[in-house]
């Protein structure tokens, strides 16, 4: 139901800015429904440590993962491969070739805070706890640490963290 309501509204949006455009007389390009509903959401973007590289986490296979891209531009490099988990930010330490981000399990949004190298592989869990929710909050200064907030003493609660 609710996905029918979206592409029912993303076609009356559609066809109103067309009738609005083709009222002002400018030539209008028309695209498919298809082509609409292909658009993918990047958002979240850090400079590693020596500022050549650039993390980001985008949905382009579906499920919101991080990459890298150098900031000449060129190939993007995939760093995570999540199919269920989103990923809920991402963050290169200021010291090290590491990168911190969020995660959730099977859309659950009880995030988690992970820490893996810079050029990917395996990550570590930082909380442990499945029922935590955690949320980092940035580094410190010097960068030797990072602020985050958990539930972990008091689900009702959120306490702050270094």
């Amino acid at each position: 139901m609710g996905k029918k309501i979206v592409i029912a509204g993303l076609t009356v949006m559609f066809f109103g800015a067309t009738l609005f455009f083709q009222g002002c007389g400018r030539k209008v390009k028309h695209y498919t429904l298809k082509q609409l509903l292909k658009v993918y959401t990047t958002y979240g973007a850090s400079f590693s440590r020596d500022e050549k590289r650039i993390a980001f986490v985008t949905d382009a296979t579906g499920v919101f993962n991080i990459w890298t891209v150098s900031v000449e531009g060129g190939e993007t490099k995939q760093l995570t491969f999540e199919n269920e988990n989103s990923i809920g930010g991402a963050w290169f330490s200021p010291n090290t070739d590491e990168i911190v981000y969020m995660q959730d399990v099977g859309g659950n949004e009880l995030y988690h805070i992970y820490i893996m190298s810079a050029s990917g592989g395996k990550a570590v869990d930082i909380i442990g706890d499945p029922q935590v929710r955690a949320v980092f909050l940035g580094w410190s200064h010097d960068g030797n640490s990072f602020l985050y907030q958990t539930n972990s003493r008091d689900r009702r609660l959120s306490l702050i963290h270094i």
